[in-house]
């Protein structure tokens, strides 16, 4: 959990001054997909995002390179999965890697602790 210097008004996003970050970075080949597991914070807004391997935004105007609370679809056991691919593989929550293979991804949110994983061959 990332406490904001100096601390953030309790009334300011209604977060107490607690915002959470979470990221890492990764290499995908053309027939991988990569799963992000979060389970989501209790907060207004939380969001997931993809980046090159600078950080840079993805071109999010055509392609779907970013989601958030609002957008996602949630499993049943209530956690978020995403998979980051190449091609789209025909269910919810795709994050299209913009034809890169070096990728960062960065998630944020609430107070709770934001975790990224697991690595799986791209199934179509």
């Amino acid at each position: 959990m990332l406490r904001t210097q100096p601390t953030v008004s309790a009334s300011y996003a209604s977060d107490g001054g607690h915002i959470a970050y979470g990221g890492g970075t990764f290499e995908i080949g053309t027939n991988e997909a990569l799963i992000l597991e979060v389970t989501p914070p209790e907060c207004h807004f939380w969001n997931i995002h993809l980046g090159d391997y600078w950080g840079q935004s993805l071109d999010y105007t055509y392609r779907q390179t970013s989601l958030n609370g609002h957008q996602a679809v949630l499993d049943y056991d209530g956690v978020f999965r995403a998979v980051v691919a190449h091609r789209d593989p025909g269910v919810a929550n795709w994050l299209d890697t913009a034809g890169n293979a070096s990728l960062g991804a960065s998630a944020a949110g609430g107070s709770r602790r934001l975790s990224i994983c697991r690595r799986r061959p791209c199934v179509r």
